[in-house]
C-alpha cells in the first residue's frame, strides 16, 4: 500500500511539473514589464514600440502584410495610479465617458465581463473612421488592481475585427499582475 501511494504521488507530481513546465506557445513571446506592475504574452511577429509622457504605453504592432499597407494593427497597455479607491465598474464608465466627451458623435458598447487568473476585465468596443473612409474598430478592456488602473485597446480595421479576437483574448488570459 505504501508503494502504491508513492507511486501515486510520483505520478501527481510528474504531472504538475510537465503543466508547470509547459512550453509557451511558440507563436508568443512574454515581456515582463516592471514599470507597469504586469507582465503579457503577445504574438510572436509583433512588435513592441514604447511611448508616452514617462515611457509607460505599451504598444504591441503587427507587421505590415505588403507594401499596400497602411494600417498597423496594435494593442496597446498602459496603467494610471488612482488617487483614491473606485470601484471597477465606475472606472470603465469614467473610461467610457472621457472617449465621448472627446468624440461627441461616437457611440459605444459594452464588451462582456472576461475573467482569467484573478482578473476582471470589463469590455467596451466602438468603430470610427478615418479621413479616407477607412473604417476601423476599437476593442477596450479596464482592470483595477490595487491602486492600478489598466487599460488595454485593440485597433484594427474593422474589416479584420473577427481575425483579431482570438489575440485579444490570448493578450488578456496572459496578463498577469505582479505588484
Amino acid at each position: 500500500m505504501k508503494k502504491q501511494i508513492i507511486a501515486l504521488l510520483l505520478l501527481i507530481g510528474t504531472f504538475f511539473t510537465a503543466c508547470r513546465n509547459q512550453a509557451k506557445s511558440p507563436n508568443t513571446q512574454t515581456i515582463n514589464i516592471p514599470k507597469l506592475k504586469c507582465a503579457v504574452e503577445y504574438p510572436a511577429t509583433w512588435s513592441l514600440s514604447v511611448t508616452g509622457r514617462d515611457s509607460n504605453q505599451y504598444s504591441f504592432l503587427e507587421p505590415l502584410k505588403d507594401s499596400s499597407d497602411r494600417f498597423t494593427t496594435r494593442i496597446s497597455l498602459w496603467n494610471e495610479k488612482m488617487p483614491f479607491n473606485l470601484n471597477a465598474n465606475d472606472y470603465n464608465q469614467g473610461v467610457m465617458t472621457l472617449i465621448k466627451l472627446s468624440n461627441p458623435g461616437l457611440h459605444i458598447d459594452p464588451l462582456p465581463t472576461d475573467s482569467s487568473k484573478g482578473n476582471k476585465f470589463l469590455g467596451y468596443t466602438f468603430g470610427f473612421s478615418d479621413r479616407d473612409s477607412s473604417r476601423f474598430t476599437v476593442y477596450g478592456y479596464t482592470l483595477l488592481r490595487d491602486s492600478l488602473a489598466y487599460n488595454i485597446t485593440l485597433t484594427c480595421e474593422t474589416e479584420n475585427a473577427i481575425a483579431y479576437h482570438d489575440t485579444l483574448k490570448q493578450f488578456l488570459h496572459a496578463f498577469t499582475y505582479r505588484p
